[in-house]
């Protein structure tokens, strides 16, 4: 084996480890594939449509979502952006990440779960609240 196909082929490797770890954060619904992004750090006052358009400008926006304390209604300081293709999740990601968004610095990363249901949120936030007290 020479160097230069030995080169090639771990670079081809490379590429479809990469592109297996994206498809593991990749959700489905029943129009198709989206990759959801989670933002951490977001002022409690960030609205869905300021993350919007902060990270549009990287592809089309499945949806934004800003999950709030069941109890207060207050967000909760992490959103969710689902982008529509891997790619423009990938830029946003590379782009977003340690930025300053609304005076603070956001961390930006693959989300592993799908979006909880509020049911699932309110029975979460009862077993946190028992397990403070």
């Amino acid at each position: 084996l020479n160097s230069s196909s030995s080169r090639s082929s771990a670079a081809s490797s490379y590429c479809e480890i990469k592109f297996f770890i994206l498809y593991l954060h990749m959700g489905r619904s029943s129009r198709g594939t989206y990759v959801s992004l989670f933002v951490r750090n977001i002022s409690h006052r960030t609205r869905p449509e300021d993350l919007r358009r902060a990270f549009e400008k990287y592809g089309p926006i499945k949806d934004v979502y800003i999950p709030k304390d069941f109890y207060t209604g207050e967000s909760r300081g992490f959103a969710f952006v689902q982008f529509l293709d891997i790619r423009d999740a990938e830029d946003a990601k590379r782009y977003m990440d340690r930025s300053m968004f609304d005076g603070r610095e956001i961390a930006v990363m693959f989300a592993e779960e799908d979006r909880k249901t509020p049911g699932e949120m309110r029975d979460r936030e009862r077993r946190v609240r028992r397990s403070r007290y």
